[in-house]
């Protein structure tokens, strides 16, 4: 069978076409046939020309490596070279959109079977097109992995979408290797007015009160020890003096790029201490004498490690690498195995990638999906995303924060401003990514951070970092702060715990909200508004579950004589009566009765001036039965 050169040929002029800025390649990606020490590695590049080792870690021994092109080569005539090399099984393209932003196939896709029964057909494409399987996902059923070598009839973007075109399966695309955006920005010094704001020089002179009422909240709950926050990032310092008691076993997502860390770092470069500020943020230990709090400082932690630090780029700057496939199984252990409540994912990916690549978050999004409604036993989990830190250029959230199904976190400052180059904390250099797809905000400038212990990590000296900056602050502190809504009420489902935070949020500075959005007033730069724990907790605490209804006499009907409609119940003894009031999201809107009643039957008006437009819910409690009737007000005549 020929090469797929059509295929090939489409591939790069999408490239031309959508790409901004330009791609540029620097790098290649080899897979070898056999494990390389580094000394097998040293003798293999300085015998071709052209090339020399990018990547800085040390993965012993070598079964993936990147290797850098110096200065005028030609990739074309490199990856030539490579290729007729019996110890190189694969050679793949490195794109490069900007200093850190790095992209390739390599040398893997998945497909996704519609039904198990298709698997015969994906063995006999397998063999036509020489690429190998290697199997099912562990997370996912029904979704394999598939390898290419330089003997297959494509490379996995071409052959993903040859495959797709047999109309056969339900998904196919490459297991994209990338550098995710992480979402921090330039360290300064401060205190945690984001639980507390107070104003003065030690908050940067921030607006006294302009803080998430964390403190306030925790007159409530302080969280419970029964609720996991799971941290999908860079690893978690699990030897931390200010998290070891709320730390629970991780996963590495990652184990096929150094080893199995069950969720620690790899630290080599001091953006290892991402996941570390980020945990300390949400459930550092409280009333210990160490360091700071955290905003739920009862609740546990679980590491998840989806992406580690590698040496390569302009100036050989570390930066995030991970995979598709180190995405899809962190997001699928933590509610399959890990059985966390709250997801916080201080990660993204840019719309540099995905016009390289257009589809390529689709096996990602199904995990989230998953993960979100089948995630806590079947009540849903919610998963939090930072909205990204490019508000001065990109200004939309990145991927996947704008995504409908998840929670999108922008970066306040401590005067209550969306995070901007004109905000007070005179950092002019970033902003939080705002617009069409946020949904709320928390403070992200300058926060206090656990770090990783010793000379590792972001500070050199500590323990601590004082000054952890951009939507990755703001998204592990709204992760608390749900953390503390699910501590009052466990059993609120995904849906109904969003609606919490996002309904309770104060409407601060000054944008305009008059848009509706999904849980009240929205606006383009805070979403629904700056996060209130206090507000958040008391509504979780008096939130008002409607239970299935047990059946009695109750409806609701229009009557032609007065024009008027009602609620017609009956009594069948003598007894009390209890009727509610609640809008669609289950929150109780007033308390129409509760009385005793004589037996009999009763009309209740319920489309007087008090009750406004919309879809209600009026819960009857007689006697020892209840009855929930959902109606949309004013109830309209029947013909």
């Amino acid at each position: 069978m020929k090469k797929l050169f059509l295929l090939y040929s489409l591939f790069f002029a999408l490239l031309n076409a959508v790409a901004t800025p330009e791609p540029e390649i620097h790098h290649l990606f080899i897979r070898f046939t056999k494990n390389l020490s580094a000394e097998e590695l040293n003798t293999l590049v300085q015998s071709v020309s052209g090339v020399k080792i990018s990547d800085a870690r040390n993965h012993f021994p070598y079964k993936t490596t990147l290797l850098e092109l110096t200065e005028n080569t030609d990739y074309k005539s490199v990856s030539k070279e490579l290729n007729k090399l019996n110890v190189v099984a694969y050679v793949a393209l490195v794109y490069q959109t900007g200093e850190k932003e790095f992209i390739t196939t390599g040398d893997e896709f998945f497909v996704k079977l519609n039904y198990s029964g298709e698997l015969q057909q994906l063995r006999e494409l397998a063999l036509q097109t020489k690429t190998k399987i290697i199997g099912e996902n562990q997370f996912i059923s029904n979704v394999y992995k598939l390898r290419v070598d330089k003997n297959s009839q494509g490379n996995p973007f071409e052959l993903s979408q040859y495959f797709m075109q047999q109309g056969k399966f339900a998904h196919a695309q490459p297991n994209y290797n990338f550098s995710p955006t992480v979402t921090t920005e330039d360290p300064r010094f401060n205190r945690q007015w984001n639980l507390e704001n107070v104003g003065g020089s030690q908050q940067y002179n921030g607006t006294p009160g302009a803080d998430m009422k964390v403190t306030e909240a925790w007159q409530i709950t302080n969280g419970s020890l029964d609720i996991k926050v799971g941290i999908l990032d860079s690893g978690v310092d699990t030897l931390h003096e200010d998290l070891m008691d709320n730390l629970l076993p991780g996963y590495d997502a990652c184990q096929d790029s150094v080893q199995n860390t069950h969720g620690y770092p790899t630290p080599n470069f001091k953006e290892d201490g991402h996941g570390t500020c980020c945990s300390g943020i949400a459930c550092a230990k409280a009333d210990n004498g160490l360091g700071i709090a955290g905003v739920a400082p009862n609740c546990k932690i679980v590491p998840v490690r989806i992406f580690y630090y590698l040496q390569v780029g302009v100036g050989g700057n570390p930066i995030p690498w991970s995979t598709s496939e180190f995405f899809v199984n962190g997001i699928s252990w933590q509610w399959q195995v890990g059985n966390v409540d709250v997801s916080s994912n201080s990660w993204g990916v840019t719309d540099n990638y995905l016009a390289l690549f257009p589809g390529q978050d689709s096996i990602v999004n199904i995990a989230i999906n998953e993960a979100i409604n089948n995630g806590r036993n079947g009540k849903g989990l919610p998963v939090l995303h930072s909205s990204g830190n490019d508000g001065l250029t990109d200004i939309i959230p990145i991927w996947p924060a704008r995504t409908d199904i998840v929670i999108s976190v922008n970066a306040t400052s401590m005067c209550d401003e969306a995070k901007s180059d004109t905000s007070c904390d005179n950092e002019t250099w970033w902003a939080g990514n705002w617009g069409a797809g946020l949904d709320v905000s928390a403070p992200g400038v300058k926060i206090p951070a656990t770090d990783m212990n010793g000379s590792n990590g972001f500070s050199t000296s500590s323990n601590y970092y004082n000054t952890f900056n951009g939507t990755s602050a703001a998204c592990p502190n709204a992760a608390g702060v749900m953390a503390l809504i699910l501590s009052a009420r466990p059993e609120l489902t995904q849906a109904q715990a969003r609606y919490i935070l996002e309904s309770t949020c104060d409407t601060v500075g000054g944008y305009d909200y008059s848009t509706a959005g999904p849980s009240g007033p929205w606006s383009q730069q805070l979403g629904h508004g700056r996060i209130n724990a206090k507000r958040a907790v008391e509504k979780a605490r008096d939130y008002v579950i409607i239970p299935p209804s047990t059946e009695i006499d109750a409806y609701v009907y229009y009557n032609d004589a007065d024009q008027h409609s009602y609620i017609h119940y009956n009594v069948a003894n003598n007894g009390k009566v209890v009727i509610e009031w609640f809008d669609i999201n289950g929150a109780k809107a007033l308390l129409i009765d509760n009385d005793n009643h004589p037996a009999g039957g009763f009309n209740l008006l319920i489309d007087e001036p008090r009750h406004a437009a919309g879809i209600f819910i009026a819960r009857l409690q007689v006697n020892n039965k209840e009855q929930t009737l959902k109606f949309f007000m004013p109830v309209l005549k029947t013909q």
